[in-house]
This record gives C-alpha cells, sequence and structure tokens, in this order.
C-alpha cells in the first residue's frame, strides 16, 4: 500500500490547502505562497500553472459583481493582474500613512492622482469587501489628510483645482463616510473642512456642476473645426471661459483596468463636494422655537382664538378657513421636527413618527467597520511601528468571516460609472470622438516615444502568490490600437436611454417617482456677484496678502493683531507701504481671486427646505417625443458611418440645424428657462397619461404628445422579464396572455414593443455576433492550447450579461408639486422637467406659487434645477434664476435631495 505525501495529492486539493493558507481571513492582503512553493519543486510547478486560483482569491478579498455586469468575464490572468493592482494600491496606501513627509509625493513608482481615481473605482464597485479594505488599509485617514493638507498645493488665483486628484479625493472621502465617522469630527475639524471643499459647491463659473452644460438638451455636439476652438460657445471671464465645456484633454484618463486600457473622464468635484458638505451640515439639527404652534391644530386653534377676540366670540368656521389660506405659509414645530428626522437619509435622529429618507443619504450610514477600528487605535494610527499590514501583528486580530455581497450594492453606481465611461466629451467630429490622439489625457501610466506603455512604470507587487502572472498591459499591448477600439464605446443609440450600442444605461427612467427632500443653500446676490470682480482696494491688508498656495482659515480662526509682510523680492515690497504714483496692484487684487478668508459668511450662505413629490412619464419606441427649444439632433447610426445632424422639420415649426450651413448659435440655448421644452408647452394630466400641447412657432397649430407614467416597483432589474414589467404600465403587468390583447389597443408610444424596438433589435443583433465571435475564440484556442489574451481587446465584452435589455424609453418628462401639508409650512412650488439622455442630467423649472418670507432669492419667479441622481439615491445639483442668460455667470448655488419613504 503506498502512502499518500504533500506533493502527490490532486490538484484540486492542492489548491484548495494552498488557498486557505493565502486566505487565512478576510481582510488584509493575501499571504505570499513562499512557505508552500519552497517545499518541493513538483508543489512548485503545480501552484504556479494554477492560475484560476488567483480568480478565486480575488473574489474572495474584492467585490467582483460589478466588473461581470459592466464590462465581462475576465480571464485567470486579468484576475491575477487585477488582485495585484488593488493589494499594491492598498499596500501603497498604507506605507505611505508611516511616513507623513512622503504621504502625498510622486515618484516613479507612486501616481497620487492616479492612485485616488483607483481608488474611487474600487467604491464604484464596492460590494462590501472593497469597502472593508480600504478601512483596513487606512484609506479613510490618508484621503482625509490629502484634503486638509495638499488640495490647495497647487491654486489658480487662489482657487483650488478641480483635478483627478483633488475631486477622487472627495468622492472616496465621503463614500467612506459613516455616521460615526461624522460624530467622531470636532466643531474645529468639520468647519475647517468645510471650508476647504466650499468653494467646489459655491463658485459654479469655475466649477462645473454637469458634464456638459445645461443649457444643451440635444448632445453630442457636432464640430468640424479643430479641438482648440471648442469653447466658441464661452465668453472669457475671470474665472475662465463660461459656460464651462470639459475638454478631454484635460478631463480623460485611460487607466488599465483587469488589463485592458479603460478611458474615464474625471468624476465631477462639485458633485463630491456637495455631498461632503450637506452631509456635514446635516448632523446640525435645525432649531425649533418654542413660540412657534406646535402643530396645524394648534395653529389653527390660535387663529380662531384670535378672531374671537376681534368678533366678541362669534367665530365661522368658513372664516378660520379665509385667513388660513391668506397667510404665507410658516411653519409649525412639527415641520421642524420633520425635517430634522429627514437629515442624513433619515438616521441621524431616531424618530417612528415620520418616515424614513431624505436629506444626504450616506453610501453607508452603519459601518461594521466603525466597531473594529475603535479596538484596533495602534494599528491604525501612522506613528505605530507595525511596518505593513500583511505582516503578524495582524494575525491575531479577529476580523469576522466572511462578508456577505449578495445584494450587489454595487449595482446602484452603475449609472454613474456609465457616466464616466459614456461622457467623456461633448463634442464629437467628423474624424470622431475628441478623445482620441492627442486629446487625451494618460492616467497613471506612462508611455515612451514611440506611443506605447512604457513597462518600467508598472508597479510590481513582488508577492511570490503572483510572481508569474503576466503584465500584457504594462509591456505588449499597443495603447493607439486600444484607445481607438475604446473609444467606439461612446456610440450611442440616438433613440434609447439604453440599448444597443450604448452599452449601459446614464440613468433609469422612473427613479425619481415619489416624495423627495432635503435644501437649498442661497448665497447674498451681492457676494457672488462680487467674486467676479476685483476686490475691493480697502480690504484688510491680511486679507489679500495670504500667500495664494495656503488654505483658507477656518471660520472662527481669531484675527491677527498685525497684518503679515509682505515677502522682500529685493524691490522694497517687503517693507511698509510706499506711497507710489502708479502702485503695481497685489496679485490678491485681481479679478476672480478667491477672497480670504472664504468661508459660508463671505457669501452669506443660508439654507432653504425643499420638498416636492415628482412623477415620470415616458414615451417609448414608435411615439413622438417632445421636440426642445433649437431642436438638433446627432445621429450616430447613418450609412456612412460618419456622424451627421438630422434636420428636424415637423408640424411644430421647430427646425433643427443640418451640416450644410449649420449655425451653432441658434441652438445654444435649447430652453433652459422652461426645463429644455419649446416655448408655451403646457402639460396636463389625464390618468396615466401627460399630454403635452406645443404651439408652432410659425403656423397656428397646435402638435400635441403623449407621454405614458412609469412605475419604478423595481427600476433595479437585471433580466428581460423583470424589466418589461418594471417599464410597464398596470394594464400591461397583469399576465402574459392578456399584453398582446392589451397592447393592440393602446397608442404606439405608450408601451414598448419589443418586436419593433429599433433598441431591442440592435441588442439581439449584438448578441448574436457577440455568441458567434466567442464560439470563434473557442475554436481559435482549441486549435492551439493557448491562452494568451487577443491584442486590442476592447474593456467592454458584449454578452447576454453586459448588454442590459432595452427598455424602450425616447424621452422622459417630469411633473411635481408640493404636499399640502408642507406647502403649508414651506411654500407651494409646482415643478416640471426632462432628463438630458446623454448623460442623465435632470432639469426642472420650479415655479414658487407662495413661499415664507426671505425663502425666495429674489421676486417670485422660476429657478432652474439642474443635477445628476448620484448612487440611485441622492439627487445633488445647482439651482439658477431661470430668466437669465445661460451665457453668463448667474445667480447661482447649490441643492441637495434624497428619497423619503411614503
Amino acid at each position: 500500500m503506498t502512502t499518500a505525501t504533500f506533493y502527490s495529492l490532486p490538484i484540486e486539493v492542492l489548491e484548495n490547502v494552498a488557498f486557505y493558507y493565502v486566505c487565512p481571513r478576510v481582510l488584509g492582503p493575501p499571504v505570499p505562497l513562499t512557505v508552500i512553493l519552497l517545499l518541493c519543486k513538483a508543489v512548485s510547478r503545480k501552484l504556479t500553472a494554477a492560475r484560476h486560483l488567483y480568480a478565486r482569491v480575488f473574489k474572495y478579498k474584492f467585490s467582483f459583481s460589478a466588473i461581470l455586469r459592466r464590462g465581462f468575464e475576465p480571464r485567470t490572468g486579468e484576475w491575477a493582474w487585477q488582485l495585484r493592482r488593488y493589494t499594491q494600491v492598498l499596500k501603497d496606501v498604507w506605507n505611505r500613512r508611516k511616513r507623513p513627509s512622503k504621504a502625498y509625493v510622486d515618484d516613479i513608482d507612486f501616481d497620487v492622482q492616479g492612485t485616488m481615481f483607483v481608488l474611487w473605482i474600487m467604491c464604484l464597485e464596492d460590494d462590501g469587501c472593497n469597502r472593508a479594505q480600504m478601512q483596513l488599509a487606512g484609506v479613510y485617514e490618508w484621503v482625509e489628510g490629502y484634503i486638509r493638507t495638499e488640495m490647495y498645493k497647487n491654486v489658480e488665483k487662489g482657487w483650488p483645482i478641480a483635478n483627478a486628484g483633488n475631486s477622487c479625493a472627495m468622492w472616496v472621502f465621503w463614500h467612506l463616510t459613516s455616521k460615526a465617522r461624522l460624530m467622531d469630527e470636532s466643531t474645529e475639524q468639520r468647519e475647517s473642512l468645510i471650508n476647504l471643499i466650499l468653494p467646489f459647491l459655491t463658485v459654479p463659473f469655475r466649477y462645473p456642476s454637469s458634464l456638459a452644460p445645461a443649457n444643451h438638451f440635444r448632445l453630442p455636439l457636432w464640430s468640424s473645426a479643430s479641438s482648440s476652438s471648442l469653447t466658441s460657445f464661452s465668453i472669457p471671464t475671470p474665472h475662465g471661459p463660461y459656460p464651462i465645456y470639459l475638454h478631454p484633454s484635460r478631463y480623460t484618463w485611460v487607466i488599465p483596468h483587469f488589463e485592458r486600457w479603460t478611458p474615464l473622464c474625471t468624476p465631477l468635484a462639485a458633485d463630491a463636494a456637495k455631498l461632503v458638505y450637506f452631509s456635514r451640515r446635516e448632523t446640525i439639527p435645525f432649531g425649533i422655537l418654542n413660540i412657534l404652534p406646535r402643530n396645524r391644530e394648534e395653529h389653527r386653534d390660535r387663529v380662531r382664538a384670535r378672531l374671537a377676540s376681534q368678533s366678541n366670540g362669534e367665530v365661522d368656521e368658513d372664516q378660520v378657513e379665509t385667513v388660513l389660506r391668506s397667510e404665507l405659509p410658516r411653519p409649525t414645530q412639527e415641520d421642524f421636527e420633520e425635517l430634522n428626522a429627514g437629515l442624513l437619509g433619515g438616521d441621524m435622529f431616531s424618530s417612528s413618527s415620520f418616515p424614513k429618507g431624505g436629506g444626504t443619504l450616506l453610501p453607508r450610514t452603519h459601518d461594521p467597520w466603525d466597531d473594529i477600528r475603535k479596538t484596533m487605535t495602534n494599528i491604525l494610527d501612522a506613528r505605530s511601528n507595525i511596518g505593513d499590514f500583511s505582516d503578524d501583528n495582524l494575525a491575531g486580530q479577529n476580523f469576522g468571516g466572511e462578508i456577505d455581497e449578495s445584494a450587489c450594492s454595487s449595482r446602484r453606481w452603475d449609472a454613474d460609472w456609465w457616466r464616466l465611461r459614456l461622457c467623456r466629451s461633448a463634442w464629437v467630429s467628423q474624424g470622431g470622438p475628441e478623445s482620441e490622439g492627442s486629446t487625451v489625457a494618460y492616467g497613471i501610466e506612462d508611455f515612451n516615444s514611440d506611443g506605447e506603455p512604457d513597462g518600467e512604470t508598472t508597479s510590481e507587487f513582488n508577492d511570490e502568490l503572483l510572481q508569474d502572472v503576466d503584465m500584457e498591459v504594462g509591456e505588449e499591448t499597443h495603447y493607439h490600437g486600444q484607445a481607438e477600439q475604446a473609444d467606439d464605446d461612446m456610440q450611442r443609440n440616438h433613440t434609447m436611454f439604453n440599448g444597443y450600442p450604448q452599452q449601459g444605461t446614464v440613468y433609469t427612467p422612473g427613479s425619481l417617482n415619489g416624495l423627495w427632500t432635503g435644501r437649498m443653500i442661497i448665497p447674498s446676490e451681492t457676494n457672488l456677484r462680487a467674486l467676479l470682480f476685483p476686490p475691493d482696494q480697502t480690504t484688510n491688508q491680511e486679507e489679500v496678502l495670504l500667500h495664494t498656495n495656503e488654505p483658507p482659515a477656518p471660520a472662527a480662526a481669531p484675527p491677527h493683531d498685525h497684518p503679515p509682510p509682505l515677502p522682500d523680492n529685493g524691490n522694497n515690497e517687503g517693507g511698509p507701504h510706499v506711497n507710489n504714483a502708479n502702485p503695481a496692484p497685489h496679485p490678491h487684487q485681481e479679478a476672480g481671486h478667491r477672497p480670504v478668508p472664504f468661508t459660508e459668511d463671505t457669501l452669506g450662505l443660508a439654507a432653504v427646505p425643499l420638498y416636492l413629490r415628482l412623477s415620470e412619464y415616458v414615451v417609448y419606441f414608435g411615439g413622438k417625443p417632445i421636440p426642445c427649444a433649437n431642436d438638433t439632433e446627432v445621429d450616430f447610426d447613418s450609412d456612412d458611418g460618419m456622424h451627421s445632424i438630422n434636420q428636424t422639420n415637423d408640424d411644430t415649426g421647430h427646425r433643427g440645424v443640418g451640416v450644410a450651413g449649420m449655425n451653432l448659435d441658434d441652438a445654444f440655448d435649447q430652453g433652459i428657462k422652461d426645463s429644455w421644452f419649446p416655448p408655451n408647452t403646457t402639460l396636463s394630466t389625464k390618468g396615466d397619461r401627460v399630454i403635452a400641447s406645443v404651439p408652432s412657432l410659425v403656423t397656428n397649430n397646435v402638435e400635441e404628445y403623449e407621454y405614458v407614467a412609469i412605475r419604478n416597483n423595481d427600476i433595479n432589474a437585471d433580466d428581460m422579464a423583470s424589466s418589461v414589467a418594471s417599464f410597464s404600465t398596470p394594464s400591461l403587468s397583469r399576465g402574459m396572455g392578456s399584453d398582446v390583447e392589451a397592447q393592440s389597443k393602446r397608442k404606439p408610444g405608450t408601451f414598448h414593443d419589443q418586436e419593433r424596438c429599433s433598441g431591442c433589435i440592435s441588442r439581439e443583433r449584438a448578441l448574436l455576433a457577440a455568441r458567434t465571435q466567442d464560439m470563434n475564440i473557442e475554436v481559435e484556442h482549441c486549435a492551439d492550447g493557448s491562452e494568451e489574451l487577443i491584442e486590442d481587446l476592447p474593456p467592454y465584452v458584449p454578452s447576454d450579461k453586459t448588454i442590459p435589455p432595452c427598455n424602450g424609453v425616447l424621452d422622459v418628462l417630469i411633473t411635481g408639486g408640493t404636499d399640502p401639508r408642507h406647502a403649508a409650512a414651506w411654500g407651494n412650488w409646482a415643478w416640471r422637467g426632462r432628463v438630458r439622455k446623454w448623460d442623465g442630467l435632470v432639469g426642472l423649472v420650479a415655479s414658487v406659487d407662495s413661499g415664507p418670507t426671505g425663502s425666495r432669492p429674489g421676486n417670485r419667479g422660476k429657478y432652474f434645477f439642474y443635477g445628476t441622481l448620484l448612487g440611485g439615491r441622492n439627487f445633488v445639483g445647482t439651482w439658477r434664476m431661470a430668466h437669465e442668460d445661460p451665457r453668463l455667470p448667474s445667480y447661482e448655488v447649490a441643492f441637495t435631495l434624497g428619497r423619503k419613504d411614503g
């Protein structure tokens, strides 16, 4: 009888042994295989060839559902490559925290901006494991240190720059924030942090609030000119061109992801800053005055008592009702309690009398890591002597068992991912997307003089576990072929919110249905506009002489007894001020320079509550969407394969512009003052429909457009059947047998006709082609037994999993108002708007019928709110006066809204 030895074990058993040795716990990097590999050559050969072991390790240590859903099924080498990448990034963060003087210094093996971008991708893909690994590595502390010490190292006129490092730092910081983290901050820490990020959310004419200016509804824009003239629509201001068109040369990154080049645009710094700002402001409850009536009933009693005292006790209830209707809205104590119950998504204060939700929801309010980190202060302290978070100091820590990722919480961020992938340029040219060639800003990798990636810049992880993994992106891949194919993914189906060739949806129809609550901040108009002009010459010297790279002082910082001296540059500028007939203006006194200090008091900010109940209506393929003012539309599906602009002549009299003789200026403002509707459009509700009546600008005709209500019972549907049910009206969701009969009685455009829908047909054709290609690849691999990756393989691979079901939606229309009980407290607002299908930007015009004194900026009128639904839960953006010229900087600032239950 032969005795089994370790090296003679079946490969499956040996791999199991290796896996449990490499992964003794979920948190922390894999344990190197050195000990096992040194046992003997036979064991080493077997484990070195077991490449799928690395995929198993990755799926145990990190989240993985997002890449399968958004991109492709990685091969074994790609799993291993990404495992090395994420592990090295976390090790770098850990080690940088141990060396404060080098924490944010770029070198040959470390790039701060690239690291920040990778960390944000980890957040977008997180189902639980990524977040836990980042917390263990001290990412939260490292990113917070960057925001506090590095964000003002490079400035323009004293303002921080909205680059990838600053933007991704704020995004990661907010994503890893929990309620416990917020409550751990002292008042001084909170206020200083707010002052640091305040410019990004309060100066919209410097920091864009959308990936393309909101005055455009039809995107992308056509340009036959060179990329240098893409800002021909803009005017110069002290803060740069306005409106702000993000040029891909500054806002596009091409980074390796699962060993494939993946172009992404830089996430908006303004959106991240709003989330950081509002989440911290919502730790402070609204004050409740005792002099206010307790509730509406007590307020009615007070009105009745006042009338009784004026009429010798005789009071008619009709009189009471008349007085209540004539009063300006005014809140009660109960209204303020409801406001406080909605802070941080309803988790700031426990309350059973009001529905949950509202405000600025955190990605995770209660983080299990909050309990662990309180017992690991010595490990998380950068001053500790622990050299590596993979060493034996962590061996005795109890991190718990496996993390349940079955909910796939990363699904909430799918639209945000596709927005970064698909919205890299608002312009197209005859030669293709503007992000090709020299207009691409390369990310964390460098390239040699031949235009190929420089393999020496690829970080090596020095891990025995991954010693034989090919670094194809850094060594062999020809970048230009990859980039050209990758840029093809910017193509869109010009009639669908998603459907092939568009790979994923940037907005899920039905997402805004329901009650939304939050706040808008209102600045002093005089103070805001002053940022466009030179500072007052009488400004205190201590405010204008601060060095440009110095961050703003905390709001509560005490004043200096004496102004600091000017630096001495050899021209006696460091001494006392000397009279001069023609004194040279100090740089801090030029127009557009950041005032110092720059705090909420600088702009005179005030917060006003918002309550709105929204309903969405859509038109499906087969129907007619409402045009916009100066309507144009880009067609990516022309016969010659080139981008062209459709001329849209119809009975409404609205005409688009063709390629020949096109006047782009005519299409500059596509209805911003009326949320992208044509002038004088009226909306009327009939049951579950909205009828939009659009008068012609040429004739006396009125064109009607019919939209149908959309339900959001399951807006995260993952398969065709549930998707059809989600995007159907009640009459179409009673069973498959009644669908055909019900559809035959309905008007085209009021249901998703999958048999005729161009998006569905394109999807089926793409799937057929993908299956055919997969068969050819399998045959090719079987012929030579090779598992090498195909060169120039794009980061997106069409398949049943990665092409989402087509929803058939052509356009989304939104209506809304204020519930009576909220209108009585905060004013009655009427809302209507649309969704820009290019990037999912939501535009809403609010008409204020009434409101409490001081709650309206300026006179009664219309206000344009435009913003993005982030993570499927936070609707944040900017409001502005709707009637103001979109070519000019406006009176505008930030708002935030969160969905409330009920």
